[in-house]
C-alpha cells in the first residue's frame, strides 16, 4: 500500500489501547538514506503544556499506518499526557432543531 504524507496531515493518531492523541502534522526523512524516521503529531491544548506543541514518534514505535488512523505504541506518550488525556471527556455534539 502507498500512502501519500501530504494527504497523511490531519489523520487522526491514536495508541494501541485506543487513547487519542492528536493528529499527524508532518513526518521527518533520513536525508542519507531517504527513510522515515519521526512523525510528528499535532496535540491537542490539554496535552500541549505537557508534551509541547507536538509529540514526535520515531518510526518504531509505528504500529498502524493507513489512511484512516495512525495507531502508535503507547509507550510513545509521555506517562503524565497518557494519564491527563485519560481524565479529559471527550466534549459533547449537540445539534439544535431550527
Amino acid at each position: 500500500m502507498t500512502v501519500n504524507t501530504k494527504e497523511m496531515a490531519g489523520t487522526p493518531v491514536e495508541t494501541r489501547s485506543g487513547l487519542s492523541v492528536g493528529k499527524v502534522g508532518s513526518f521527518d526523512l533520513e536525508a542519507e538514506t531517504g527513510r522515515l524516521s519521526v512523525m510528528r503529531v499535532q496535540v491537542p491544548r490539554m496535552l500541549a503544556g505537557l508534551i509541547s506543541d507536538e509529540l514526535l514518534v520515531a518510526w518504531d514505535a509505528i504500529i498502524e499506518l493507513n489512511n484512516d488512523k495512525v495507531v502508535i505504541a503507547d509507550t510513545a506518550v509521555p506517562a503524565q499526557a497518557r494519564h491527563l488525556a485519560q481524565a479529559q471527556p471527550a466534549p459533547e455534539v449537540t445539534f439544535k432543531e431550527g
